[in-house]
């Protein structure tokens, strides 16, 4: 490696843990999760984190909690873009892959609110850096008021050829069966990108982060349909097992053939993933996914050198403080108790 390229990486390597050092602790959720209005939940935040960076302007007045949510975005997409942006201008080519995940989340938010007005807020808290190297029609996604005018948009991009099975009534369309297809789409997206522009080793890590990621979503998709829809076999319906994946297709195949979750638990725990998923409690799947990935991400933020592995996990711990914060300000709103709220958390190990 050249000197002006292990320059860059340990810049990014730096970069990457500094904004780790401002992830928010289990103290700090516990102080958030006494927090009995939006108002002091706003304040803790703002004067006690780093997300003063975005709240630090807005004026001392009562908040709407859809207001603070957007606003907790707008701090993660901030903290992405800078990654983003930085890692673009050392050389890298990870940004691409945080171009990818903007435009999943941008089509899944129009989806969402097609005919309403939600989606131009939602773009109005984009950095610049995603505006400026977004590919998707914007315009024309936010005109969009029905799926016709959504197929339309799309006509032209990577994405609409995702969209032919709802043109053709193959599937119905709606946001929980777009979401696997974009999901599955992002991450094969994603893989090709790191093949084709990473040395074998560090390719190698950052696949198992990627497949990972992939079979976790696979594994609470298929857990959901195992446990609420017994009788339906996954090929009669519309769950999407991602082609990424670091599963062998001699477990895939058992899975999909389990007859209910403790069967499908029994095969899971025989995978490499048995030891990182803990099956012994009553927690809900998506705990159990989310905090096997967050224990890897943090593990590859303390000892990875490769500085693309610790952007990725970094970004992978900044999506569950986002989603964290979401469920505190959710469950203040609805005056549950700290107790109730700190159970749905995804919290760091100590």
């Amino acid at each position: 490696m050249s000197k002006i390229a292990a320059y860059s990486a340990n810049a990014l390597l730096a970069k990457a843990r500094a904004m780790y050092g401002d992830i928010l602790t289990s103290e700090d959720y516990a102080e958030l999760a006494n927090c009995r209005s939006t108002q002091e939940f706003l304040n803790y935040l703002k004067n006690r984190t780093a997300y003063e960076m975005v709240l630090k302007d807005l004026p001392n007045v009562q908040m709407s909690r859809a207001r603070l949510e957007a606003m907790l975005m707008k701090y993660r997409q901030m903290r992405i873009a800078s990654l983003a942006a930085n890692e673009k201008a050392l050389g890298g080519h990870l940004y691409k892959i945080m171009l990818l995940q903007y435009d999943m989340n941008v089509l899944l938010q129009c989806a969402e609110n097609l005919g309403t007005s939600n989606f131009g807020e939602y773009l109005g808290f984009a950095p610049d850096f995603f505006k400026n190297n977004c590919q998707l029609p914007v315009a024309k996604l936010e005109a969009a008021k029905d799926f016709d005018d959504l197929y339309a948009a799309l006509a032209d991009t990577p994405y609409g050829r995702l969209l032919d099975a709802f043109k053709t009534g193959k599937l119905t369309f709606g946001v929980r069966v777009l979401l696997p297809l974009l999901h599955d789409y992002v991450a094969g997206q994603t893989e090709q990108i790191i093949k084709k522009d990473y040395p074998e080793k560090e390719q190698e890590a950052l696949l198992d982060i990627i497949r990972m990621r992939s079979d976790m979503t696979t594994i609470e998709g298929l857990y959901r349909l195992k446990k609420y829809f017994p009788q339906v076999h996954p090929k009669e319906s519309a769950f999407l097992i991602s082609h990424v994946t670091a599963l062998s297709e001699k477990e895939l195949d058992a899975l999909l053939a389990a007859e209910n979750t403790e069967e499908l638990t029994a095969l899971l725990q025989k995978t490499r993933y048995g030891k990182l998923l803990d099956f012994s409690s009553e927690e809900i799947i998506e705990k159990k996914t989310r905090r096997a990935l967050l224990r890897q991400d943090e593990k590859n933020l303390r000892f990875s050198t490769y500085p693309q592995v610790t952007l990725l996990s970094y970004i992978g711990i900044l999506n569950v403080e986002n989603t964290n914060l979401t469920h505190i300000s959710e469950g203040i709103g609805y005056k549950e108790t700290p107790e109730e709220i700190l159970k749905y958390l995804i919290v760091q190990d100590n």
